[in-house]
């Protein structure tokens, strides 16, 4: 391999590693905005056995809904895999660990993995198809009263 492909291999590594974070990051905020644009044009999220969520607006509406349902939370990824199957296209999984403060009071947690493909859209890597893939997920009560704090976020 020359050096100049060695080179574009890293960068795109770090561009996909880059796009990971900014979903969580993004999600985390709850700037859906931000977490469609993170998604190919077509690109898809599909949960469970649940039918695929397909397109931009369509993810950008469902993201929307979360915060009412959920509340506000927190992602932790961690373990990692990235494998570039051509100049344009990837695929990996990442693990996670998911902490929500649910508007009812209750703390959920959840362990899992997404198992995705990237693809290269107008020179940017954005997600083609997450898929969501829990262990487990647990509610439990949580003493004290910090599932009713508001996060701040500062720039």
């Amino acid at each position: 391999m020359s050096r100049d492909g060695a080179i574009r291999i890293l960068a795109d590594r770090s561009e996909i590693e880059q796009l990971r974070g900014a979903y969580a990051v993004a999600s985390d905020r709850h700037d859906f905005d931000a977490v469609a644009d993170l998604f190919a044009p077509d690109g898809e999220v599909q949960t469970a056995q649940d039918p695929p969520i397909v397109g931009r607006e369509t993810l950008r509406a469902f993201y929307r809904t979360l915060p009412s349902i959920m509340g506000t939370w927190s992602h932790h990824n961690t373990t990692s895999t990235l494998e570039l199957t051509s100049d344009d296209t990837a695929r990996g999984v990442q693990y996670f660990l998911f902490a929500a403060n649910w508007p009812d009071g209750r703390a959920r947690f959840e362990a899992g993995h997404y198992d995705d493909d990237y693809r290269r859209v107008d020179g940017r890597w954005r997600i083609q198809r997450r898929r969501v893939v829990w262990f487990w997920t647990r509610f439990m009560d949580w003493p004290g009263d910090w599932t009713q704090v508001t996060p701040t976020f500062s720039e």
